[in-house]
């Protein structure tokens, strides 16, 4: 049965050719009957039967293209009718080619392949993508949802005017009912929105720099890159510092340089996504102080890990074990430097009093009071390392002249207190 038009999806089509019937003329009493038919057939096959043959014969017509059928009946007189009515074989077995797909804008004004701005119209043509029966209609899919276009209709036109990415596939149809083998296909990347996040934290300065982390954030293309800025607090207009860090990860970290101490300055990070948006306006600006360099006696921030710490009654030599925790109030300051670490002191006295009893108490009382500072005042993530103050630190500081004067000897001195190195 033809699909459209008269077309045949493929052959073999058979053709069966059957003889009219035989006309008694006025005033003549007997006829002659039927003996057959002749035929020819033209077009994408071609064949001539001019010997009658008997009514009912068959013709397979395989060929694609258009294949035409005329007829006559010749009767056992001789008698030849008038060709009967043309009879047309359309077969079509070969698929139409691919559609074309078109966007406009052709080019993505973005970045990446990726458009930033505006609607994206897609559109798909079928014209002269078949050459025997005729392209005729459009399947073509967007995103998930498949549809066909109404028959006839060689052109559809699709509105992209959400962000993402959308895949187009389309296939044509012929009149015979084929369809393309492979699809043509587009894919349409669109990010009108600027990244979600930019976000800038300090996380440490020292004398001329200040170090940052910049978190950016991006649902639809991704991050890209991250320009860090800065300027005096004094100042007006931001200025970039340094190249611009092309990543795609949600975290970058950077560092200003060469900065002024003890001058406040604004930082500021701008985000910008694969399409080219960039998260300007409501950017985090922070405020960081450089600051100058510490002397002996300033107070420094440290904040050790809160932790605790279990003297052992076995190397106490004290009845029990004695369980102690971080007193976060203390104070801390510049005791010393060098050109590799700061060492910092307890400002004030801090509250642990440890029971050494015995033996073992004495034998092991430093490495308990060392173990027992480390364990509650240091700070892995800074590397800092705790540890108790013994008399080679005071040594130093110490003026033995004036001590033998008032009658003291350094084997007299009393720590009452416990006091940390930090390094």
């Amino acid at each position: 049965t033809p699909v459209n038009n008269g077309w045949y999806k493929g052959g073999p089509v058979t053709v069966t050719i059957n003889a009219g019937e035989d006309v008694k003329k006025e005033g003549v009493t007997d006829i002659s009957e039927i003996k057959g038919v002749i035929y020819e057939i033209t077009g994408a096959t071609n064949k001539t039967v001019t010997n009658p043959v008997q009514s009912g014969v068959q013709e397979n017509i395989i060929l694609d293209g258009t294949t035409t059928i005329t007829a006559q009946t010749v009767d056992n007189a001789g008698n030849v009718s008038e060709k009967c009515g043309e009879v047309q074989v359309q077969i079509d077995g070969v698929a139409p080619e691919i559609p074309t797909i078109t966007l406009d804008p052709i080019k993505a004004n973005g970045s990446n392949g990726w458009y930033n701005q505006g609607n994206i119209t897609v559109t798909i043509s079928a014209e002269g993508k078949d050459a025997q029966s005729g392209a005729w209609q459009i399947e073509y899919t967007v995103g998930s949802k498949t549809q066909t276009t109404e028959e006839g209709t060689l052109t559809q036109e699709v509105l992209i005017n959400t962000d993402g990415t959308t895949e187009i596939t389309a296939k044509t149809i012929d009149k015979a009912g084929n369809k393309s083998t492979t699809e043509a296909s587009a894919t349409v990347k669109r990010d009108v929105t600027k990244p979600t996040k930019a976000n800038l934290t300090v996380t440490a300065s020292d004398k001329t720099t200040i170090t940052v982390t910049a978190e950016g954030a991006d649902t639809t293309s991704g991050v890209a890159s991250y320009e860090f800025q800065y300027k005096k607090d004094t100042e007006t207009s931001y200025k970039p510092h340094g190249s611009i860090v092309k990543t795609t990860n949600t975290l970058a970290t950077h560092t200003y340089n060469n900065l002024e101490q003890g001058t406040t300055y604004n930082l500021k990070v701008i985000v910008t996504d694969q399409a080219g948006n960039a998260k300007t306006d409501g950017t985090i600006t922070t405020q960081a102080t450089v600051r100058p360099e510490p002397k002996i006696g300033d107070y420094i921030d440290y904040l050790p890990e809160i932790a605790s710490y279990t003297a052992k009654a076995t190397l106490t030599g004290y009845d029990s074990d004695q369980n102690f925790s971080t007193d976060s109030g203390v104070s801390w300051r510049l005791y010393d430097a060098d050109d590799e670490y700061l060492y910092l002191i307890s400002a004030m006295p801090v509250n642990k009093n440890f029971n050494l009893s015995g033996f073992e108490g004495y034998n092991n009382g430093v490495y308990v009071l060392n173990e027992a500072c480390s364990a509650m005042y240091s700070n892995t993530a800074m590397s800092a390392t705790a540890r108790c103050l013994n008399l080679e630190d005071l040594e130093a500081h110490l003026d033995l002249d004036a001590a033998h004067e008032r009658g003291e000897t350094k084997r007299f001195i009393v720590l009452k207190q416990t006091l940390f190195r930090f390094e």
